[in-house]
């Protein structure tokens, strides 16, 4: 006998992205279910990298704080040529003042997995099918309805939408007839974790700084002979990447023990525990399209990036937090379903930039050929000579989609906001998206009553939240309900840079637009109204889950 069940989502891998698309949605209170073919999460380490925005989203579930033990901040990277001599070096920024998190963690996938799936009993409304394979995906004008099979039989479920979290090999990708697009870059790796007891070494390689915890650095080594990566990790945990050469199979490494004479230059005669080995091929793959109808390609299942930035889990994270506030809004009625159609508009660009980066550094990593590596060192290191080290951050901003016009040369529009700590009203220090609470957020340093045209029906249909940004040890107006101090100086910083006054921040924390009046900002909530609802949406036809 077949068990229905019904819900407002459907969410189809409880992989990372998968249960971080369920605390997003469930935190919404929207009802979800998330069908995952797997009892247990996977107990090998895939992903092991995610950056300061990643740590924002988890802070927005309430799960960052729980979450930090089991991360690790690299000191940096540092990249290494043919002659074994430094290329370039980036280091990690520590942005606790700025960004409201360091730019980079590490961690180990299982251990990470395990935690984001306990915290989803603190929500209500998500319910989860455990050890459930999808057989089918159907979808109509009102609904779409998953088949899944487990142990006591098959199970339907219906919802209004389904997000796709279920990987690389997406079965509901298949379900709905989306191919992916090879954009030309297929380069076989071995993949190496190991537990190790002991500091690793440094095997022949010119100018690592004095004084830096090695255990703390990924290295790229692009070396002709063996292209290397050594990617920190949580604990006691490393990973080794090394490029498979020429005439090489996977099959020859079939037997860990062939992967010994590849550590060793990094490990010497020290123990270590070998828990995976596997050649791995890096793929640069997009889905022709990421919407059809109510089914929406999220993560893996969309995209596929080369791994030499560490930004394959962080782009599905960023799709199911674009993704999520909106279907919040068309599922309360508030904007229709023409919303939805900006998540490709906005995400896509966004991807397709740092899979192209990725491939222009796998390139040159990948490079075999001695003369061709020496030429690459010698042009890295002149770029490198006019290039002060530091954090280079890659993701865009973002370029159409819900953003307001931009009229200014130099616009933060579509821009990853700041979250500098703030001290509220009452006195409590807090990181800025706590201090708010999220949603469509307004900031602006204008004296409240010049604010009252700002007020209008608009804010109380998008749940729009207004704060005046006071100057540090302003402690007078601070203590006024709706006032946040600035007490590190960052938020005004901000407003000179860009010469504004306020800022209309979208519920992802990207910049919607910034105004210099309060007619300006006024005209900015109308345009977002606007673009958010265009129409008066319909209520729901009778008998529609």
């Amino acid at each position: 006998m077949t068990s229905s069940i019904q819900s407002d989502v459907i969410i189809v891998g409880c992989g990372p992205v998968g249960v971080v698309a369920a605390h997003l949605l469930g935190k919404a209170g929207i009802s979800t279910l998330v069908i995952e073919r797997d009892r247990e999460p996977y107990d090998l380490p895939r992903a092991v990298h995610l950056d300061h925005e990643i740590m924002r989203i988890f802070q927005s579930v309430g799960l960052a704080e729980r979450l930090l033990p089991q991360l690790t901040m690299p000191a940096g990277a540092m990249h290494f040529g043919a002659d074994r001599g430094v290329i370039r070096q980036f280091q990690a920024m520590v942005t606790t003042d700025r960004l409201g998190w360091g730019s980079d963690y590490f961690f180990y996938q299982p251990d990470l997995e395990r935690a984001l799936r306990a915290a989803l009993v603190g929500h209500g409304t998500v319910q989860r099918l455990m050890g459930h394979e999808v057989l089918s995906v159907e979808q109509d004008e009102y609904s779409v309805t998953v088949v899944a099979h487990g142990d006591h039989g098959p199970v339907t479920a219906t919802a209004r939408y389904a997000l796709a979290c279920d990987g690389g090999r997406s079965k509901v990708r298949q379900c709905v007839g989306i191919a992916l697009n090879d954009l030309g870059f297929d380069e076989p790796w071995i993949v190496v974790d190991a537990m190790v007891h002991t500091p690793i070494v440094m095997p022949n390689l010119i100018g690592a700084p004095a004084g830096v915890d090695m255990q703390r650095v990924m290295f790229i080594v692009g070396d002709p002979a063996r292209p290397t990566s050594v990617i920190p990790g949580v604990g006691r945990h490393r990973r080794w990447e090394f490029m498979l050469l020429p005439g090489e199979t996977a099959e020859d490494f079939a037997d860990p023990q062939a992967v010994a004479p590849l550590l060793a230059p990094w490990l010497g005669s020290q123990p270590y525990e070998l828990v995976r080995c596997a050649v791995y091929r890096f793929h640069a793959l997009l889905a022709e399209r990421w919407q059809s109808n109510r089914v929406f390609l999220v993560g893996d299942a969309a995209h596929q990036t080369p791994p030499f930035f560490g930004q394959g889990l962080c782009h599905g994270i960023r799709d199911a937090a674009n993704l999520c506030w909106k279907l919040k809004l068309v599922l309360d009625r508030t904007a229709p379903p023409a919303l939805l159609e900006s998540y490709q508009v906005e995400r896509l660009p966004q991807v397709r930039t740092v899979i192209e980066a990725s491939m222009r550094v796998g390139r040159y990593i990948c490079t075999l050929d001695p003369k061709a590596a020496k030429q690459r060192d010698v042009e890295m290191r002149a770029v490198a000579m006019r290039t002060a080290p530091g954090y280079v951050d890659i993701i865009p901003p973002l370029s159409s989609g819900v953003l307001a016009r931009v009229a200014a040369e130099m616009s933060p529009t579509g821009s990853r906001f700041i979250q500098p700590p703030v001290l509220d009203s009452s006195g409590a220090r807090k990181l800025l998206d706590d201090a708010t609470g999220g949603g469509f957020v307004l900031l602006s340093n204008l004296p409240p009553d010049s604010t009252e045209d700002m007020r209008g029906g608009h804010i109380k249909a998008l749940g729009l939240k207004q704060f005046t940004i006071v100057p540090a040890g302003d402690h007078r107006q601070c203590s006024h309900t709706g006032t946040l101090m600035d007490c590190t100086g960052e938020l005004l910083k901000w407003f000179d840079y860009y010469r504004c006054c306020g800022v209309l921040l979208r519920p992802d924390a990207y910049v919607f637009g910034e105004f210099s009046t309060a007619a300006e900002g006024a005209a900015m909530l109308r345009s977002l109204h606007r673009q958010i609802c265009p129409v008066e949406v319909r209520p729901a036809m009778s008998g529609v889950t």
